[in-house]
């Protein structure tokens, strides 16, 4: 705000346009989605500083996506894919906006179309495996899987990812093999998947230990799944406050692939906190994101009696 001017001159909307846009990551980081939208939109007016653009959208994007506005995520993502040499990555943003909204077939399309451009790249595959399991169609999950294993291992970032694949098929002896090697070659993201592991054999101390090492070693974690494993093995050990720290902490990525889980884990955990007001409002704030929830739309009525008058 201070660094803004009125004036209007080259220089000055250059300033004010990254000034807009430092001000909308701020506003989104603090929750505060539709004034992001707005600065964000301003930042964009701007014809100056266009090599800013495509970044300032997806930010925006992520904005209408933790508002709820689906379509207009999509709408902005369809158009920073139309330029010349599109970030092929989008399609798996477009894809985690349409299952969001439901539409598992449009999710699908679209990671078929990030496949395509990328067939050796195996966070495509990953993304769809998922949808379909999510979905209930084991066995298109299975098959997207198979084709996943046919990609050649060429480097050690293959072999991470050849350790991820096999998590996902629970052959988690193979897996723990691959990311313990990963991990040796300092890939460390392995270690926040044998914290996964270890969440899925019920081991929640070694989780932790895990995802701890995860976080010393690498730079910034960047990891909404992070938070969500920290969470669980908190709520396990029932320090119901530290799990709610890592959830809204979670929640201001840019990374949305566990946000649903944690805006359930919000509700739940101030429900365990007994403070009933913030948990009704974070009810109906996951309901207006996921309104076909009927155990939450239930939750929220329930809760309605329980909130102050």
């Amino acid at each position: 705000d201070k660094g803004y001017s009125p004036k209007d001159n080259q220089i000055v909307r250059e300033n004010n346009k990254a000034l807009y846009r430092g001000k909308g990551i701020a506003l989104l980081k603090l929750g505060r989605y539709e004034e992001a939208v707005s600065e964000f939109e301003k930042a964009i007016a701007i014809k100056e500083s266009e090599d800013l653009d495509e970044d300032i959208k997806k930010y925006a994007a992520l904005a209408k996506i933790k508002l709820g506005d689906y379509n207009g995520a999509i709408s902005v993502y369809n158009d920073l894919l139309t330029v010349k040499n599109p970030d092929v990555s989008l399609y798996g943003k477009l894809a985690k906006a349409y299952s969001a909204m439901g539409n598992t077939e449009k999710a699908i399309e679209n990671y078929n179309l990030a496949i395509e451009a990328e067939p050796d790249v195996f966070e495509a595959y990953f993304g769809k495996y998922e949808i379909l399991s999510e979905a209930g169609d084991e066995a298109g999950a299975n098959e997207v899987l198979e084709k996943a294993a046919g990609i050649k291992i060429k480097n050690d970032s293959d072999s991470y990812n050849s350790g991820v694949l096999e998590y996902l098929r629970k052959n988690y002896g193979k897996a723990k093999e691959y990311l313990h090697t990963a991990y040796s070659k300092k890939i460390y993201e392995s270690a926040y998947y044998l914290g996964r592991i270890a969440i899925s054999e019920d081991n929640f101390e070694e989780a932790r230990t895990y995802f701890e090492s995860y976080a010393a070693d690498a730079d910034k974690v960047q990891l909404s799944g992070w938070y969500d494993g920290m969470a669980e093995c908190e709520i396990q050990a029932e320090n119901y406050k530290s799990a709610l720290d890592y959830v809204l902490k979670g929640l201001t990525l840019e990374d949305i692939s566990f946000m649903k889980k944690m805006m359930f884990k919000k509700v739940q955990l101030y429900e365990k906190l007994t403070d009933y007001d913030n948990a009704y409002r974070a009810a109906q704030e996951y309901m207006k994101l996921y309104p076909d929830d009927e155990d939450m739309a239930r939750e929220v009525v329930f809760l309605s009696t329980r909130k102050s008058k």
